[in-house]
């Protein structure tokens, strides 16, 4: 679990302490009112029930005054022994009524509706999304009960097997008292810990969605993104067919010489979010920026399955590029600035894609001839007076656009055989004219 996670549970637990705190006001007034309407004339039945209140407000009082000052750590401490304290006040109040009353028969504490306060406290833990207090809110409850079970077993309490004497009478039905009760509030407690599993289980899942979506945002477009963890796609990696894109600034060095720092960053800023708005609209992958420079792939993490389509996207994505370009050049023109020019490199080939590094430098990209490939394609832009030049393998799977002009092979570095690549577009130096 992350930090921040881990820091937003811990913040929830300690929230929900001052929830239950509050509740507890609730609840002493409570039974104030209930104390006043049934031992009015009682005097015995009056001090236990007063007592039995002043220590729940005392208890309450105190841990008001913790939650205020004391750390999360030294809560979690007290919230144990806080729920030691409720057991302890009302299985007092429990026995009093007991040995006041039926002395000779425990079973009449088996009976008693004040043996169900003992849930309030199990509910209240609850609340704090604490599944260990609850446990041991559980364990207490058992431990008290089956005490006064073992009592009553031991004592001279009739059995019967009639209701109305079991409800009415002195007597107790066994299979009751063993099995049914105990039943009902162990599964009460049970059901209320898984329920504090899972939505602790589930804020953690929610976290870890959001983590990981705000980390591939960087790369992908949000409905990759949103595939990808639906999915819960591990993105190990292989190899796959992918179309590869590189991108610069041409002239970039004498561009950046005439800005300062702030302004370097501003115009690198605006340029990445504008080149890769058009790259995520056709599902591309955002690799890497280098400097000025832009990679981004097609066809990952998943080829489209469709031939020929990752390559028309990404064609369609360096148009994009383009066109968005072009409106930004409008407005740095018109704000009396240079307007910027790129180059545009298209391959198709096989590559390893996926997660590569190690530990929590792991960063997603792919790896191949066809990177290279691509890179070597974009450096061909000036030489070729181009703005998108692409391989006769992006040419043929993208169903040879009608605004391709065929260029002269031409020899790269690191190619046995000359390249043939194509040029979709106006050249480079007519859009520089136009300008």
């Amino acid at each position: 679990m992350s930090p921040a996670m881990q820091e937003v549970l811990e913040r929830e637990e300690y929230n929900g302490g001052r929830v239950a705190n509050r509740f507890r006001y609730i609840f002493a007034l409570f039974f104030a009112l209930l104390a006043y309407l049934n031992v009015r004339g009682a005097t015995g039945d009056a001090l236990a029930n007063y007592s039995a209140l002043g220590a729940y407000v005392a208890v309450t009082i105190v841990q008001t005054l913790l939650l205020r000052r004391a750390s999360r750590t030294v809560m979690r401490s007290l919230n144990y022994v806080g729920i030691v304290l409720d057991f302890a006040i009302i299985l007092s109040l429990l026995l009093f009524y007991t040995y006041d009353i039926s002395p000779d028969n425990p079973g009449f504490a088996i009976k008693n509706s004040v043996l169900w306060l003992f849930l309030l406290p199990l509910a209240m833990t609850a609340i704090q999304f604490q599944t260990r207090p609850l446990g041991l809110a559980l364990f207490l409850f058992m431990l008290i009960y089956f005490s006064l079970v073992a009592a009553t077993l031991l004592g001279d309490t009739p059995h019967t097997t009639d209701w109305k004497e079991y409800v009415l009478g002195p007597a107790i039905i066994l299979t009751d008292i063993l099995f049914t009760r105990s039943s009902a509030v162990a599964g009460l407690g049970l059901v209320l810990m898984y329920v504090i599993y899972r939505a602790i289980r589930m804020v953690r899942r929610i976290g870890e969605i959001e983590a990981q979506k705000t980390s591939l945002s960087r790369y992908f477009s949000p409905d990759v993104v949103d595939e990808i963890t639906r999915e819960g796609d591990s993105m190990v990696g292989g190899r796959q067919p992918v179309t590869v894109l590189f991108s610069d600034i041409r002239d970039f060095t004498a561009m950046s010489e005439g800005m300062d720092t702030e302004e370097l960053a501003h115009f690198l800023g605006e340029f990445r979010e504008r080149m890769a708005r058009a790259i995520f609209a056709q599902n591309g992958t955002l690799d890497k920026f280098i400097g000025d420079a832009i990679m981004a792939t097609f066809g990952t993490p998943r080829p489209s399955g469709i031939p020929g389509e990752d390559a028309r996207h990404a064609v369609d994505a360096a148009r994009g590029m383009q066109s968005e370009l072009l409106r930004w050049n409008e407005e740095r023109i018109a704000a009396g600035q240079r307007p910027v020019r790129i180059g545009i490199g298209l391959h198709t080939g096989e590559v390893f894609a996926g997660n590569v590094g190690s530990g929590s430098r792991l960063e997603y990209t792919v790896i191949g001839d066809a990177v290279n490939t691509a890179s070597r394609i974009e450096s061909l832009c000036k030489k070729l007076d181009s703005v998108l030049l692409i391989s006769e393998q992006v040419y043929e799977l993208a169903n040879r656009p009608a605004d391709a002009s065929r260029m002269p092979r031409v020899r790269v570095k690191g190619k046995a055989e000359p390249l043939q690549v194509y040029r979709i577009g106006v050249k480079l130096s007519e859009l520089t004219a136009a300008s």
